[in-house]
């Protein structure tokens, strides 16, 4: 995945969501282009969830809700991810 998030989230061998410790830009303050790339990126449903919820696997309530062009890219994957 590309390297885009206030804190990237890893799955760890437990299968327990973990934090990366490097930082840089919110997944919701990404352009349309930029988060297009990174939803690309996402091959599993669970690392779609976890993006999708990062407010609450990061227990960070104070990041920036999606916007509603993000969450429609986020349905988009979804469906992609069950259809094929």
């Amino acid at each position: 995945m590309l390297g885009f998030a206030l804190v990237r989230l890893a799955m760890s061998e437990t299968g327990r969501l973990r934090q990366l410790s490097w930082r840089s830009k919110d997944y919701a303050q990404m352009t349309e282009k930029e988060f297009a790339r990174v939803l690309q990126e996402i091959t599993t449903e669970e690392e779609l969830e976890a993006v999708a919820n990062r407010r609450k696997h990061l227990q960070a309530p104070s990041l920036k809700r999606w916007s509603p062009w993000q969450k429609a890219a986020i349905r988009l994957r979804l469906w992609e991810l069950r259809h094929g």
